[in-house]
């Protein structure tokens, strides 16, 4: 019994002696090497962090792909049936042999319409005003000219309509489907996937750039590509998808002195983006009736970005109303990182979910914490409700 007690008394002495000069030590520490204090606990609650947002990105985490998270949440894309498969190419409504021979014979103002198939032969555009139009479904791919995209367009004002664009990738990792250095593109009902650019602008022309009811899909690399890349076009978009930038690439990056996005997704879902939406030049910013979506696993905490790199227009403005944003981000989120405070901002009418910091709004505005308080459905999917015509919504229900 005696030698027990003396072994709890000396193990007691032991922890309060380790104790205080353990206590000592750290407290020394910070008096002489502050730096370094500061240093190892820094690197401690790091790990700690690391650790807890790993643990909740799995539990987050409901697919083993974005490829399967994205087939999950969207309908696929189909051609359009206005345009049904033609087994020859058709200029100005009369077949020509090949479609070398066809891009060889184009005059302004006309109109080509491309056989189904898949293509790997990329091709320049120089002559202006022409129309091209997929029929059926008509596949771009695997193929770069003069190592910049599969079509380098150098006219100005040329449609695209019903094409799917894939896989383009060149050495300089900033490959693109179209590689625009005209003036003025209407895109329609295009489809860019899983390439490192969709459009990437790089015109010395006043310009503008025109997309309705296109898919951008999977685009980015090394932060370097994105969705739809404008380095002084306006850019227009309306009743459009942008989903799932990889590579830590924007979903949308546009330079120009005009940004309008109206009626339109998007979404990083689970994929490593940075931000949705990035205006580093400033300019006018208009977003009306859309979804925007950050998901889990952005790089970026901001959803959107406006003047970062310097501001260049005379006007600079940004008025987003009648819009869904949702904040599944894990960590801190932050809707709108700007430059400066001085630019006009208007917000109006919008419907806010999750925890963001925001920027200071009316009450027409109204904020939620989680997507339970208003019955949406879970992370990731999209909720049905945003769609004005559910029968034509591209959204898919959560039991599909």
């Amino acid at each position: 019994m005696k030698l027990k007690a003396a072994m709890g008394t000396f193990i007691k002495r032991y922890f309060l002696i380790t104790g205080v000069l353990g206590h000592i030590a750290l407290v020394g520490l910070v008096v002489l090497n502050p730096q370094l204090f500061f240093k190892v606990t820094d690197k401690l609650v790091g790990k700690y962090y690391a650790s807890a947002k790993q643990a909740e990105r799995e539990t987050l985490r409901a697919f083993p792909t974005v490829k399967e998270e994205i087939d999950a949440v969207f309908e696929k894309w189909m051609p359009l049936a206005a345009y049904p498969p033609s087994t020859a190419h058709l200029l100005n409504g009369e077949p020509v042999n090949s479609l070398k021979d066809a891009l060889s014979r184009l005059k302004p103002g006309d109109i080509l319409e491309i056989a189904e198939g898949v293509y790997r032969s990329p091709f320049e555009i120089t002559v202006d005003g022409i129309t091209l139009i997929g029929r059926g479904h008509v596949v771009f791919e695997k193929a770069a000219a003069k190592g910049k995209g599969y079509i380098i367009n150098k006219a100005n004002d040329v449609t695209i309509k019903n094409i799917e664009c894939r896989y383009i990738s060149v050495r300089d990792k900033n490959g693109a489907c179209i590689r625009q250095e005209g003036a003025n593109l209407t895109l329609e009902h295009v489809y860019f996937r899983n390439s490192e650019n969709g459009i990437l602008e790089a015109t010395t022309l006043p310009s503008k750039i025109y997309v309705y009811d296109s898919r951008f899909e999977q685009l980015g690399r090394a932060g370097r590509a994105h969705g739809i890349y404008t380095n002084t076009a306006q850019l227009y978009i309306y009743d459009s998808l942008f989903i799932a930038a990889k590579g830590e690439g924007h979903e949308i990056k546009s330079r120009g002195a005009v940004t309008e996005i109206h009626g339109s997704i998007i979404t990083s879902l689970s994929s490593v983006d940075s931000r949705l939406i990035d205006v580093p030049n400033g300019g006018k910013l208009v977003i009306s009736n859309s979804l925007l979506h950050q998901g889990g696993f952005s790089a970026n905490s901001q959803a959107i970005g406006y003047g970062l790199e310097g501001r260049k227009h005379s006007s600079n403005a940004i008025e987003i109303k009648d819009s869904l944003f949702l904040f599944d981000r894990i960590g801190f989120d932050n809707m709108l990182a700007i430059d400066k405070s001085d630019v006009q901002q208007q917000y109006s009418r919008n419907l806010l979910i999750g925890e963001a910091q925001l920027p200071e709004m009316d009450t027409s505005n109204i904020i939620y914490d989680a997507r339970d308080e208003v019955n949406f459905p879970s992370y990731p999917f999209l909720p049905q409700q945003w769609c004005r015509d559910t029968a034509q919504c591209v959204i898919k229900s959560k039991s599909e």
